[in-house]
């Protein structure tokens, strides 16, 4: 090996012309060593659809500080950042190699047309991992406080849920209230008691508020990877906890900080965690790995951050409902359109698996390309957002001008900047809709 070279990525196959689509991407293999010793790996290309083994998939903040020790790749090296070159230390076994999908490794990044590809099934990768390592970064001096007082927490959390089953069971545990006599005061009351050790420890409460207030938790990318994971824990230096137990805590955190009217990150990631537990008890089945829709998800992630202003629409398209299932943006709900959505869904998988080149239900404006500017980006997509059924203008009410538009030439007024953050309350859906009523309406005086 040259260690003086540039690490050069093996090319992925083509798609073949016929048959079912193969979903090419790299897998790393680090090789063991110890946390000071160079960093040494290997790539092999498979089909996600028919892996030979079992990986692991990185989720991480790249960072922008290069580290002075780069990693050796086959022939080569390649240049990383501080942070990754953190983690993979930590990651790496003292015996035993480690496979695993990182991103910036695994993924070409010079080449955009292999940018593009692989984004598209980006949630596959995360969806087929053994597990998600959402790495937070190396050891501070908050960080052992914030862990055990988080399993501290979930631990109580448990304790008290086991309280509530066996109350609603007829059986009276030693801790349980009696006065708690419907489930709703139950649980509030768990919550209360729970909040109680929560605000009654403030170390452990300001080192869980630092937790939270780490950058991974304001990026765009970091949501689609946590979603689309089957099991993901949450590395932070050498101590780890499981990412839902984690995410379960943010509603002490939020509530401790007091009321806030405008959306925050930390309110979308507690969206996440919530949102099973609310489809099942509303009996509602969403669309498989979905958060909601597009315009929807677009706001809650207006304050986050993203290296590439093209990422805040490319980075969603695998957590959202016109992103996993194109046809239901272009048709409207009801049952019998819910019908026809499943027969053309049927009806374009069979199309992709004949030609996997071809997708006839995928609107231009949701294929990620990095070959377009960020104009052209948002700009397809606002047109998309007006064009698809039921041909409301909804995408304009999150237009909003720092600055004179007549001052701005390169960016058409009517295009939401959807890379800057909102400086003004946004609109309520359906109560502030614009375009052809869907709907009768009517009003009694």
């Amino acid at each position: 090996m040259d260690a003086q070279a540039t690490h050069v990525h093996q090319p992925l196959p083509p798609l073949p012309t016929l048959g079912d689509k193969p979903y090419y991407t790299r897998i790393l293999t680090l090789f063991p060593g110890d946390m000071d010793a160079p960093l040494f790996c290997t790539m092999q290309i498979i089909d996600l659809n028919h892996a030979p083994f079992a990986f692991e998939a990185l989720s991480y903040v790249w960072g922008k500080a290069k580290s002075t020790e780069p990693l050796f790749c086959d022939d080569g090296h390649l240049e990383i950042t501080v942070n990754l070159d953190k983690a993979l230390r930590h990651l790496r076994l003292s015996s035993m190699r480690r496979k695993l999908w990182v991103d910036a490794i695994c993924i070409d990044q010079t080449d955009l047309a292999e940018r593009a590809r692989q984004v598209q099934y980006m949630r596959l990768v995360y969806k087929r991992a053994a597990r998600v390592i959402v790495w937070l970064g190396g050891k501070q001096d908050w960080t052992e406080t914030a862990i055990a007082f988080a399993k501290e927490l979930v631990s109580l959390k448990a304790d008290f849920i086991q309280n509530l089953d066996l109350a609603s069971h007829g059986e009276v545990s030693p801790t349980a209230d009696p006065a708690a006599d419907t489930e709703q005061g139950r649980r509030s009351d768990a919550f209360s008691l729970l909040s109680n050790v929560y605000k009654s420890n403030q170390e452990g409460a300001d080192a869980l508020s630092k937790l939270f207030g780490c950058e991974y938790f304001t990026r765009v990318w970091c949501i689609q990877e946590v979603v689309a994971s089957s099991y993901s824990i949450v590395k932070l230096a050498d101590l780890e906890i499981d990412m839902k137990d984690l995410l379960s805590l943010l509603t002490l955190v939020l509530d401790r900080r007091g009321l806030v009217l405008e959306p925050i990150p930390l309110q979308l990631w507690r969206m996440v965690y919530e949102m099973p537990f609310l489809y099942e008890q509303l009996k509602y089945s969403p669309l498989e790995g979905s958060i909601g829709k597009m315009l929807v998800v677009l706001t809650s992630i207006r304050d986050f951050g993203a290296t590439d202003p093209r990422d805040r629409i490319f980075a969603i398209l695998g957590i959202t409902d016109e992103g996993l299932e194109p046809v239901y943006s272009i048709t409207e709900s009801n049952w019998l359109t819910d019908v026809a959505r499943k027969g053309y869904s049927w009806i374009s998988r069979r199309i992709n698996s004949i030609s996997p080149a071809l997708e006839p239900t995928r609107h231009p404006a949701l294929i990620p390309n990095y070959q377009k500017s960020m104009r052209e980006v948002y700009q397809e997509f606002t047109r998309y957002c007006i064009w698809k059924p039921p041909r409301l203008l909804t995408v304009l009410g999150h237009i909003q001008h720092h600055e004179d538009p007549e001052t701005v030439v390169d960016f058409p007024s009517w295009v939401p900047r959807f890379d800057q953050c909102r400086i003004v309350s946004k609109f309520i859906p359906e109560l502030s809709d614009a375009g052809v009523p869907t709907k009768l309406q009517t009003s009694f005086n």
